[in-house]
């Protein structure tokens, strides 16, 4: 298991997983009548035997987007040489860093005018390919672990 240091960012190979873990902490916080023991497991990704009830928890940020914020937090805490690989990496992904900040290639975040956009075309469509991909890939096995499977899509 890799080493956890007070003041530096996570390691990158830990047993659990950021998305799962903020998932857990919102829905014991805002409501503990129904979420008030989740354990952390496999399909469903958090699970309350008591209740008999089971979350599956899925990002709708792009697998890309996830490695470059997570090279981008490593960045202040490599060797001179070290932080030019990455940041020469992020760049060739079109991705600026500069001390403490990076910006991304532009993205349909906010529209003008009175007609909204095809969904199809924002921001929106990586959440609907996530939900798409984590109902395919994980709805049959969590139904065999929990009677009532409540999805969570959980979007930053």
């Amino acid at each position: 298991m890799a080493k956890i240091e007070k003041g530096h960012p996570l390691p990158s190979h830990t047993k659990l997983k950021y998305d799962e873990c903020h998932a857990k902490i919102l829905l014991e916080k805002f409501f503990p009548e129904v979420y008030n023991d989740l354990q952390i497991s496999d399909r469903p990704d958090l699970r309350d035997v008591v209740n008999s009830v089971g979350v599956e928890v899925t990002s709708a940020i792009p697998q890309g987007e996830q490695e470059a914020l997570a090279i981008a937090c490593t960045i202040p805490y490599l060797s001179k040489k070290g932080r030019e690989r990455k940041i020469t990496y992020l760049k060739a992904k079109g991705y600026d860093y500069s001390k403490y900040v990076m910006s991304h290639p532009p993205r349909g975040y906010a529209w003008t005018g009175s007609d909204y956009p095809d969904i199809e075309i924002t921001f929106c469509k990586d959440f609907l390919s996530a939900v798409k991909a984590k109902i395919k890939n994980s709805i049959a096995a969590s139904m065999r672990h929990c009677r009532g499977t409540i999805c969570l899509y959980y979007l930053k």
